[in-house]
């Protein structure tokens, strides 16, 4: 019956990796000034030589003016999977950020990017320095498969694996400056994300969607990260065949989708009461 609370409450999407990515990031959709994240904003760049029409100009996300950025995304992924970022910085000697990887065994896995001695290659924890390109959008990726996580930067490999002790379920990267790391988009395969909660108007309670109430005036919400705490949520939920509604609470946490005042239910942070 607990099962079935939480199905009513929230739906998933099961992706496998296929050949198709899901966009988890994309500045490309938000405007230009929009804030996200923690001292982040979107700002936009012309490819050109030349002047851009606005179709030609690409957005991308960086610091704000005198801040060092964060950006966290939730995620629920398996053993397989892959994230995509692309990435540019302003120089050979600016390079300096952190993707981190936040494990279900309370665990994390941090990929430091850091400056080279003498060129652009980018030393990744010590192991051999991948070739980062300078001044143009670099694609680095995180390929997992069987507890093994191998890193890509520009479809070139890092020969040597991390072992990874849990399954993944919040990437933050972190150390953002402003015009010197430029986030363009992410995308993932492989990965499963949750729904939206859709909360009913009706007060009768059906089998596939449940009742929810909650104690509006105990809930938070963090402007900057995007988060939503509910300490307190009340489901009742209609037995299959009949009878008195069972009613169940939950502690749950939620993340705000990028550009819209939608939310995603965090299914590590769902605590029954």
């Amino acid at each position: 019956m607990k099962s079935l609370a939480l199905l009513g409450l929230a739906a998933l999407t099961q992706t496998a990796i296929a050949a198709d990515y899901t966009t988890l990031f994309d500045p490309s959709t938000m405007t230009v000034g929009q804030k996200v994240g923690e001292y982040l904003e979107v700002k936009e760049y012309c490819p050109k030589t030349t002047s851009c029409t606005a179709a030609e100009k690409q957005k991308y996300v960086t610091a704000t003016t005198g801040r060092t950025g964060r950006l966290e995304f939730p995620v629920n992924a398996g053993n397989d999977f892959e994230i995509s970022f692309n990435m540019k910085d302003s120089g050979c000697w600016n390079v300096d950020h952190t993707y981190t990887l936040y494990m279900s065994d309370g665990s994390s896995l941090p990929l430091s990017i850091g400056r080279g001695s003498f060129d652009c290659s980018v030393l990744l924890n010590g192991k051999t320095p991948l070739q980062w390109t300078h001044s143009v959008i670099n694609d680095f990726r995180l390929i997992a498969s069987n507890g093994l996580l191998k890193i890509s930067l520009n479809d070139i490999l890092l020969d040597e694996p991390f072992s990874l002790s849990g399954t993944i379920n919040r990437v933050v990267i972190s150390k953002i400056n402003e015009e010197q790391e430029s986030l363009y988009d992410i995308r993932t395969r492989g990965i499963q994300t949750t729904s939206a909660v859709s909360c009913p108007t009706t007060s009768t309670p059906t089998t596939t969607q449940p009742t929810v109430t909650t104690n509006n005036s105990s809930a938070t919400f963090n402007l900057n990260t995007g988060r939503l705490v509910i300490p307190n949520l009340e489901v009742s939920m209609t037995q299959p065949f009949g009878g008195t509604p069972q009613i169940f609470n939950y502690g749950i946490e939620m993340q705000q989708r990028t550009g819209a005042f939608v939310f995603d239910l965090d299914l590590n942070k769902v605590v029954q009461r």
